[in-house]
């Protein structure tokens, strides 16, 4: 049995190490859409934990935590025959699952902390928008603008006097209200730096 939680502790320290250096989300912990009715980032739903329990369950992350603790836990306790070989497999089992419901847990409250905080106009300031509905000088009109891993539309108002077509690249200079001011993308990078 030593060799199963070899086994298993060198596949979930692998996979640890290799999620903290590539970093990323590949499995979408916390994006979960089930059926019609469930929670998505940043929204909530009367079923939240148990969906909680099923994005836990589907996330490859959860999987890396278990298998490794569950490697771990077996190997100390195993290797240095501090417990009979079914209290070992119970508490391995046990620490790997407890270890990695409350890493899912905890991860999946950091990214609802930080999808769920509200944008300020500085956030918008210096994006690269593009323009989806065209617009001259004094009139407005619409860009699309990626901000936290998702794409927001704003009314947009430029002074540029050959004003934009749809799919032009923009720059956000000033957010004025609800409405994005915005520059040419080359003029923008064209003009001197002010301090």
């Amino acid at each position: 049995m030593i060799h199963v939680y070899l086994f298993a502790f060198v596949l979930g320290g692998v996979l640890l190490v290799a999620s903290i250096l590539l970093g990323g989300d590949a499995d979408g912990d916390g994006a979960l859409d089930v059926e019609g009715g469930g929670e998505t980032a940043g929204g909530t739903d009367s079923d939240s934990g148990s969906l909680g329990v099923v994005a836990a369950l589907r996330s490859l992350r959860f999987w890396t935590f278990l298998t490794a603790f569950f490697g771990l836990t077996g190997l100390v306790l195993g290797g240095f025959d501090l417990a009979p070989p079914w209290i070992t497999l119970a508490l391995a089992v046990a620490v790997g699952a407890g270890t990695a419901a409350g890493a899912a847990a905890v991860l999946q409250w950091l990214q609802k902390e930080q999808s769920g905080a509200a944008a300020e106009a500085g956030d918008y300031v210096g994006k690269t928008a593009r323009v989806i509905v065209g617009f001259k000088a004094g009139a407005t009109g619409k860009v699309r603008v990626e901000l936290r891993g998702a794409e927001v539309d704003l009314l947009a108002r430029t002074d540029d006097e050959h004003g934009f077509s749809s799919g032009d690249a923009a720059v956000i200079i000033d957010i004025d209200d609800t409405v994005a001011r915005v520059a040419r993308l080359s003029a923008f990078h064209d003009s001197p730096v002010q301090s």
